[in-house]
């Protein structure tokens, strides 16, 4: 014989069932979330360069399955210019600017413009005693 609670607390134990299940996944992700941190933490750790060249490698897949001069014919069709040898005409419509006003400065910077540009720079920290901030 069923009473009036009976529907009551089946609700709840499924709503604290699926409460426990979604905490028990999220802390089964989170582990599983450090466990792959530390793994690609100890593979950088041991060789930076390979870890950066698999990271930006794309998997290789599939094989060509065409024969070498046919391939050659399509990219040579595909990519070379016959006319890139003939000179190319005037054209007419080209506005030329006029010359600058003022001649391009060509000497390196000197003391105060690079003591302006280093107390500029913004960084994440503040400056030090000297006024130099330590990230530029």
């Amino acid at each position: 014989m069923l009473t009036e609670t009976a529907p009551r607390t089946t609700r709840t134990r499924t709503t604290d069932l699926k409460a426990r299940h979604s905490a028990l996944s999220r802390a089964e992700s989170d582990r599983k979330k450090r466990s792959q941190k530390r793994k690609n933490q100890e593979r950088f750790i041991r060789d930076p360069f390979q870890f950066a060249r698999q990271l930006f490698q794309q998997p290789k897949s599939g094989t060509l399955t065409v024969e070498r001069e046919e391939l050659e014919t399509h990219l040579k069709k595909t990519y070379s210019d016959p006319t890139r040898e003939m000179s190319l005409e005037e054209t007419t419509g080209l506005v030329w600017p006029a010359a600058p006003g003022i001649k391009f400065d060509s000497k390196p910077p000197n003391l105060q413009e690079i003591i302006a540009v280093v107390n500029k720079a913004r960084a994440k920290s503040a400056r030090g005693p000297n006024g130099v901030p330590y990230l530029l």
